[in-house]
């Protein structure tokens, strides 16, 4: 029965295992690598989508609002900062390699590229990587102490299931007061997060166009064997949502 089913229209690319023999191990490594981070970027992108839609009213789920929101932005940020390292080692690599036409394709992405690492939210997207999303330095936190605000949140919340305690006094000390620390002081913050915000955008569309457009040149330029095969799977409706109709779940009750 197909009533209740929704049509996933996707193109399968696929390639053989006399093709993958041909494909200089560099290449073959960046495609997989830049895959393996798209995709990655891809799940936080369609959580971060559900953060948009209803916002709770009273102060207290506000904070585990903004919890959650700012945990899956910085997440992204993070896998779009590395997807660019991808690119960047990559034509590192091909300045010594044969494969000249691989780098002249690339170069065409070049002015994007720069105005992104060149943008001052390019630094603050590594140092937030370093300091509040891969890593967690107590270090670095005492350097914060001074820049948190008096009129900051600095309250806990504590829930019998473990796993709706919520802590935005955390949120201010490590992630806030560090933003602060590193921009210009507290009435930086919102314009320092605003430009961060707007980076990882304009980053994020330029890692996918270039992952994609990369692949469907390689496919016409040197395996035009290759089949796009047009497919449609059929997905259950509860895993389908339009944007703005699915809601991240803040909290989670037991039966």
């Amino acid at each position: 029965m197909l009533e209740n089913r929704k049509i996933f229209h996707i193109g399968e690319l696929a390639i053989n295992a006399n093709d993958k023999n041909k494909i200089p191990d560099e290449e073959l490594a960046f495609i997989a690598t830049l895959s393996f981070a798209v995709d990655e970027a891809a799940v936080f992108k369609k959580l971060l989508i559900q953060t948009f839609t209803d916002k709770p009213k009273d102060d207290d789920s506000i904070q585990l609002f903004m919890i959650n929101q700012f945990t899956i932005m910085r997440a992204l940020n993070a896998k779009i900062f590395e997807s660019l390292r991808i690119f960047e080692d990559y034509k590192t690599i091909l300045t010594r390699s044969v494969q000249k036409d691989r780098a002249d394709f690339l170069s065409r992405f070049d002015s994007e590229y720069q105005k992104i690492v060149n943008d001052k939210a390019y630094e603050l997207a590594r140092t937030i990587r370093n300091n509040s999303t891969n890593h967690y330095l107590q270090s670095i936190t005492r350097s914060n102490l001074p820049h948190v605000s008096e009129n900051s949140v600095l309250k806990m919340y504590l829930h019998k299931s473990v796993g709706n305690s919520f802590h935005p006094l955390g949120e201010e000390y490590v992630f806030i007061a560090g933003v602060a620390r590193e921009h210009g002081g507290r009435n930086e913050v919102i314009s320092a997060l605003e430009g961060w915000i707007d980076w990882g955008i304009m980053a994020s569309k330029l890692v996918t166009r270039l992952h994609q457009d990369y692949l469907v040149w390689l496919h016409k330029s040197h395996f035009p064997e290759w089949k796009l095969r047009k497919k449609t799977p059929y997905l259950d409706e509860k895993f389908v949502k339009k944007i703005g109709t699915a809601t991240l779940p803040l909290v989670l009750l037991e039966d």
